[in-house]
């Protein structure tokens, strides 16, 4: 499975290296690119963009300052991918599942 991570702060980032350490095919994106040199290192690969991001990956996971930035952000995957659902995990943690994921899957990585 192919995971996206948008927002690499002091928790993103945490986050998005507990996938890598389990394994998991990550793509990351900040708006700092220098944000995610630590996991591009370690096997991140870097998003262009939100749409090809959303193109390219499986689940898009964000974690970002707060529920409205989240939620604008996951209007991109929505606009470009037919059958994305959307999952809210906290405050300011949303998950976009492609069409045709199994949603335990989504789920397992959300656990990490």
């Amino acid at each position: 499975m192919k995971i996206g991570f948008i927002g690499l702060g002091n928790v993103g980032y945490k986050l998005a290296g507990s996938l890598l350490r389990y394994g998991y095919d990550l793509t990351v994106r900040d708006v700092d690119q220098e944000a995610a040199q630590g996991l591009i290192e370690i096997g991140a690969v870097w998003a262009d963009s939100g749409k090809g991001m959303a193109e390219t990956c499986d689940v898009v996971i964000t974690c970002l300052p707060s529920p409205a930035v989240s939620a604008s952000i996951m209007k991109v995957a929505t606009n470009y991918l037919a059958g994305v659902q959307l999952i809210s995990i906290g405050e300011a943690c949303m998950v976009a599942k492609k069409a045709g994921v199994d949603l335990g899957v989504a789920y397992e990585a959300i656990r990490i």
